[in-house]
């Protein structure tokens, strides 16, 4: 026996706009004056409507002053047309091509940059938005945030300590003392750290968190970039410091035993300047729609 595949209906979006218009102002007249349509147009739409409905949308009253006031089913509809007509016009405004020119100044950081969801969200922006040169700079967080205050970048995928200062935040993690399972180190003295230098925010974090406990502690090797740190980790020659959310899975968390203090959590967020010409707002709406899905 075959089996057909059930029908979807295709919602004709334009007829939901005017169906739309109309259960405001109960006139085919005026709504044809607000969509710039004739009242013709207008009938064949709810006409359309009733069809897909297999109802009576609206009656209709004679007179000088004739009205129409909405069914029960009609009722029904604006409930679910409603969604419909703003998620088309989202999408619409989303993939619109634009004419914009200009230049947006993007900085990331490394352990970003890394993710090719973020690759994948720019390539699309960059469909979209043809005329708009994206210039990108990648570095450590904190001298990313610095310079985004000072102007010389216009928005920014960083990480940070959670704060109350206006971002979007995209993802929340722990913070976790990072190792290789075979790894060993003597920690009764002193514990050995792979880190940033010190302009990074995560080593200064780690290094106040260990002296606060108490803890002695000491630079094994000094990196430039995420993945020297996470060579450095692998190769035994300290314990990193990472989010939670990016770690590989040959590399975990140092185990309880090791009695490390605990280091909170960190924030991946988007921030911006003062200020933003539209190049700018578009590439923002654009990456804060991906949200943590950007992240590695």
């Amino acid at each position: 026996m075959l089996y057909e595949e059930p029908v979807t209906p295709n919602w004709p979006v334009g007829a939901l706009v005017t169906f739309l218009d109309l259960m405001q102002t109960h006139s085919f007249g005026a709504t044809a004056r607000h969509l710039e349509l004739s009242p013709s147009s207008v009938s064949v739409h709810i006409a359309n409507l009733e069809k897909h409905v297999g109802a009576l949308l609206f009656t209709r009253t004679r007179g000088p002053r004739a009205l129409v006031e909405p069914t029960a089913a009609g009722v029904e509809l604006v409930r679910l047309a409603a969604p419909i007509v703003a998620a088309h016009a989202a999408a619409s405004e989303h993939f619109r091509p634009t004419s914009d020119n200009g230049r947006v100044r993007l900085a990331m950081a490394d352990d970003i940059a890394a993710s090719r969801n973020v690759g994948d969200a720019l390539r699309g922006f960059r469909l979209r938005n043809p005329g708009v040169q994206v210039e990108i700079t990648i570095g450590q967080s904190g001298a990313l945030r610095r310079r985004v205050r000072a102007g010389h970048f216009d928005i920014a995928l960083i990480k940070r300590m959670p704060s109350a200062e206006p971002a979007h935040i995209l993802r929340t993690e722990q913070i976790a003392w990072t190792v290789h399972p075979d790894a060993a180190f003597d920690l009764a003295t002193s514990v050995p750290l792979v880190a940033y230098p010190t302009s990074s925010f995560l080593r200064n974090h780690a290094v106040s968190v260990l002296n606060s406990a108490g803890r002695g502690w000491h630079i094994a090797n000094t990196v430039r970039g995420v993945n020297g740190a996470l060579t450095a980790v692998r190769a035994g020659l300290g314990i990193g410091v990472f989010g939670t959310g990016m770690l590989p899975p040959d590399l975990a968390a140092a185990p309880a035993s090791w009695a490390l203090p605990e280091l909170g959590a960190v924030e991946t967020v988007i921030v911006t300047g003062d200020n933003l010409a539209a190049p700018t707002q578009r590439l923002e709406r654009s990456l804060v729609g991906w949200g943590s899905d950007l992240l590695p």
